[in-house]
């Protein structure tokens, strides 16, 4: 395990940060910040970690990485680049935040990145390896991000990351499909509404729930619109006795 004489910043440090944070640690010294201080404090227990305390602990990052929610991450860009005094990569990991998003906001040394990752937090803290899908505005950049998160998985790099988008799409709609056909056998076998609410909100919701901690309403909303009928029935089957 090689270990890089660099330092990478976390801000935030729920499920992916928290993930981030224990994944890079054991290569790159790491400055995690998040706005709940016990979050932070519990991290700097990790070896090669420490807790973001004044802007100078900026100062040999190479990148800040962004686990924040969707509506957080344009203000933590601005407000970190008001921060920074050299050229440093702030890179967004929101899932419904994409690059072409970021790039109309002027930024003074911020060069703005997007990385997403497939899978669930809490699965990928316990494998070794997840997948990554990095887009940044010059090939360097791409290639920089594809080094570290190379250490902890595979990385795709592309300039659509669209990609992404498909693939949690794909994932949700066939996950809303089969609630339907639960709904549908468990009407028929007369089921009380009880088994029918815990089966398919099991499936569907309880599912859904699995999607990119923070974001994961964005894949809701777009499943839901795309399948309105169909979530209208499961809603209806699940709360009407057969």
């Amino acid at each position: 395990m090689e270990f890089a004489d660099e330092t990478i910043a976390i801000w935030g440090a729920g499920k992916l940060g928290n993930l981030l944070v224990h994944k890079l640690s054991p290569y790159y010294r790491i400055v995690v910040h998040d706005a709940d201080r016990s979050k932070s404090a519990r991290l700097a227990q990790t070896p090669n970690v420490a807790v973001y305390s004044a802007p100078k602990d900026l100062a040999e990052a190479k990148a800040v990485l962004i686990a924040l929610p969707k509506g957080e991450v344009l203000s933590c860009m601005k407000m970190l680049d008001d921060l920074l005094v050299k050229p440093i990569l702030l890179v967004n990991l929101s899932t419904a935040v994409m690059l072409e998003d970021l790039q109309c906001t002027p930024f003074l040394y911020g060069r703005p990145a997007s990385m997403k990752v497939i899978g669930e937090a809490d699965n990928l803290l316990k494998e070794d390896i997840g997948h990554f899908i990095v887009n940044a505005q010059s090939d360097a950049d791409a290639r920089y991000l594809a080094s570290i998160f190379g250490k902890i998985g595979q990385v795709t790099v592309t300039r659509d990351e669209s990609l992404y988008r498909n693939v949690n799409l794909v994932a949700a709609e066939e996950i809303m499909l089969a609630a339907g056909k639960i709904c549908h056998r468990l009407k028929e076998s007369g089921l009380s509404k009880e088994v029918i609410q815990s089966a398919v909100l099991s499936v569907a919701r309880g599912t859904l729930d699995q999607f990119p901690w923070s974001d994961r309403d964005y894949f809701h909303d777009l499943v839901f619109q795309k399948y309105q009928g169909l979530a209208e029935m499961i809603h209806e089957a699940s709360h009407e006795t057969p």
